[in-house]
């Protein structure tokens, strides 16, 4: 999968998908990848994955009440995660570390846990 790699090009998409705490910064890795040192929502409709890619959330990654299909592109490390009411089938992409939460509520297309966190923190809320 390839995502945006242009600073530009990734401070546009940012400013366009994501919403931020306002007192969050950004940090674009020389990859492209993108750190925050807030919490982000993500406000895509349009959008079957992730326009950019990120490495590490210091708050909650919020991309609930989306159009994706993929976790791909999510980051790696994230205080908190929310793929709620998402078309995703699966966890793959999704962040490999959470410390806190983990939430997939009414993933109605999920149908495997596969790519679930190596390291998870304290609670999971998923469908039974």
């Amino acid at each position: 999968m390839t995502f945006a790699t242009d600073r530009d090009q990734i401070q546009r998409l940012l400013a366009k998908y994501f919403l931020k705490n306002p007192i969050a910064t950004y940090h674009i890795h020389p990859n492209g990848q993108v750190s925050c040192d807030g919490g982000v929502q993500a406000h895509i409709l349009d959008l079957d994955r992730l326009p950019v890619a990120w490495h590490k959330v210091e708050g909650t990654f919020d991309v609930s009440s989306t159009s994706l299909r993929t976790l791909e592109g999510c980051p790696r490390i994230a205080r908190a995660f929310d793929c709620s009411h998402t078309r995703i089938t699966n966890l793959e992409g999704g962040p490999t570390w959470v410390a806190q939460s983990y939430t997939a509520l009414n993933c109605r297309e999920l149908t495997s846990l596969q790519g679930l966190p190596q390291r998870l923190g304290p609670s999971m809320i998923a469908p039974p």
